[in-house]
């Protein structure tokens, strides 16, 4: 019986605590190389700190950051391929749901916009 209620706690914990939610891929193409194309990615880790952060670009980490602990809103600044890329970050909560949505930018130019 007590390996059950372990085993039952166990499980309860598990479901309790958040796992990481990997946003879908999306592609992006600039108007000034439209040949190069952009694979954006990213992950979102509740359990460190009060998030972590993580966009690649074509499977390369380019930002990887902590959320703030007290703000709805975060901006995040990298560089890949000696272009500078910004993310906006807004915690969204609706009456059913609640989510992260970052908001990629690169070189000035709007890329993907990614919900976590």
């Amino acid at each position: 019986m007590k390996k059950m209620t372990a085993l039952i706690i166990s499980l309860l914990t598990l479901a309790i605590v958040g796992c990481t939610t990997t946003a879908p891929t999306e592609y992006y193409r600039s108007a000034d190389a439209p040949e190069t194309v952009y694979r954006i990615g990213g992950e979102y880790d509740p359990n460190v700190g009060w998030g972590e952060v993580t966009i690649t670009i074509n499977d390369e980490s380019v930002i990887v950051e902590r959320l703030p602990a007290f703000s709805n809103t975060a901006e995040l600044t990298g560089d890949y391929a000696g272009k500078p890329v910004l993310v906006q970050l807004t915690k969204v909560r609706t009456f059913k749901s609640k989510y992260l949505r970052a908001d990629v930018t690169i070189d000035k130019e709007r890329a993907a916009s990614l919900t976590f």
